[in-house]
């Protein structure tokens, strides 16, 4: 059994070799696969695409209406100023 320095370098070494980063190696492939396996899973996949597609376009209109908004609010702060 080591003592002293030996087995605190050998820990540090230890600690060193496994707090590195693990990087795949280029071109190899994730060992999950996250394709659907089935029929369902598919439409599943497809109908997520689709509500996801949904969103970013009401988020799209959301905030053109909150632009029109705030460019009314200034709009009438302005006229009240001048007014």
């Amino acid at each position: 059994m080591p003592h002293g320095t030996e087995a605190s370098s050998r820990l540090k070494e230890t600690i060193a070799r496994l707090a590195r980063p693990r990087r795949p190696a280029p071109g190899a492939t994730s060992p999950l696969d996250l394709a659907p396996g089935c029929a369902f899973g598919t439409g599943v996949a497809e109908r997520l695409k689709a509500l996801e597609q949904g969103l970013g376009e009401v988020k799209g209109r959301l905030s053109g209406i909150i632009v029109v908004i705030i460019g009314a609010v200034v709009a009438d702060l302005i006229l009240r100023l001048v007014t």
